[in-house]
């Protein structure tokens, strides 16, 4: 049988299971930074005790921002984090300048952030994994650091443990365990975000495509995965954790901008949680605090690359967002994607997404009513493209501008 559109419920599967879904919130309240980071916070405290303020410091400092964000989330109500606030704070304000910071966000935290912050769990994954067998090996210690690379680049795969590793002796595999767990909810975090910038605009079209029997983000499934082995190949555990948190901090001090900015231009919005306003003000100031003293006090390349990287962001956004310049071919590209990975664009609209059309190709933050031309073809911004719907045949994708027999 032969369908011109694509099979009815291809969309993001939005249910999860019990076990799933307690491993996603552990997994998301644990985070990965207790078991990296004691030694390098009791190398530069000095003493066990002063190490013990700092954490209870960072705990306190962490829980002001959660309260924060939980007003965010109440005025918002969108997924995506730090992006919708942006949209929803910053993109009314001023036709250019606007949108620029959500578009920073999707464009930092997809291609560096996210990524990153895999590597790291990865890469601590393998510094636990490699510990108990380099020492029952031949290899040489010099080469450690690329054994460690090898079994961070394995671990994106699946890991099957066979027999009864709950022995005596074997306490360091709980640790492994809960990497994958720590893994599983930052991977998710990330694709998830991929997909977003795709739908909205701001990154390739077809990392909003779905497959097709998976249900799944295929392709931007498949770009964090190549960019998350560049970071586990190109870095170590404390360069990736500098250069993530660096930029994360000034991610988090826009966002508590955000929350102040919306305290004025939407004062009526139902709050149901409403934190003091000293709060964010405080946590913006700490923000500010940490993201320039890593500079001042121990210069270092990455900051510099950062830094490269939102100018960069911004170069891209002006032709590409602002003035929406088309590349050439790319609707080729996008349909080999479609063609090679079985996706397709979702044929429901995302409900976290009151800009997106029944078809599931995006309009952009620019786009209004006046931006669609009179024949239904819309404005091409960033890197939206036409779409063209393969046709499914027997589960096989195929161009619905060929001719097919049922």
């Amino acid at each position: 049988m032969v369908t011109s559109s694509p099979p009815q419920g291809v969309k993001l599967q939005r249910e999860l299971g019990l076990f799933s879904a307690i491993n996603l919130i552990v997994s998301v309240m644990i985070g990965s930074g207790i078991f990296v980071s004691p030694c390098s916070a009791l190398k530069y405290a000095g003493s066990v005790y002063m190490s013990l303020i700092i954490w209870a410091c960072c705990g306190l400092l962490s829980l002001l921002g959660a309260l924060s964000y939980a007003e965010l989330g109440t005025v918002v109500g969108k997924s995506g984090a730090e992006y919708s606030f942006y949209n929803a704070a910053f993109t009314p304000l001023h036709k250019f300048w606007g949108p620029l910071p959500s578009f920073i966000n999707a464009w930092i935290s997809v291609i560096f952030v996210r990524p990153a912050e895999v590597a790291v769990i990865i890469l601590t994954f393998s510094e636990y994994f490699t510990t108990f067998f380099i020492y029952q090996t031949k290899i040489d210690p010099a080469y450690f650091d690329y054994t460690k690379k090898l079994v961070a680049l394995l671990a994106l795969g699946k890991l099957k443990l066979d027999g009864d590793l709950f022995t005596v002796g074997m306490h360091w595999i709980k640790f492994v365990f809960l990497f994958f767990i720590l893994l599983k909810s930052i991977w998710f975090i990330s694709y998830r975000l991929c997909y977003a910038a795709g739908r909205e605009g701001h990154m390739l079209q077809a990392f909003s495509f779905v497959h097709v029997k998976r249900l799944t983000p295929a392709p931007a499934v498949l770009f964090q995965g190549f960019l998350t082995c560049f970071c586990i190949l190109a870095g170590d555990i404390i360069t990736l954790i500098e250069f993530a948190s660096f930029l994360c901090w000034i991610f988090y001090g826009m966002a508590m901008v955000a929350l102040i900015l919306l305290r004025h231009t939407k004062p009526d919005v139902p709050r149901p949680y409403k934190v003091p306003l000293v709060i964010p003000i405080f946590v913006l100031i700490m923000s500010i605090v940490l993201s320039l003293t890593p500079i001042v006090t121990k210069p270092a390349p990455q900051f510099l690359i950062a830094v490269a990287f939102i100018v960069l962001g911004i170069l891209v956004y002006i032709p590409f967002v602002y003035y929406q310049y088309r590349i050439p071919y790319l609707d080729n590209i996008t349909y080999f994607i479609q063609v090679l990975l079985k996706v397709v664009p979702p044929d429901q609209t995302d409900p976290d997404n009151s800009d997106t059309e029944s078809n599931g190709v995006s309009l952009s933050v620019k786009h209004s009513s006046d931006d669609v031309q009179a024949n239904g073809v819309e404005k091409h911004t960033l890197l939206e493209v036409e779409v063209r719907t393969p046709i499914v045949i027997n589960g096989a994708v195929k161009d619905s501008n060929q001719s097919a027999e049922s």
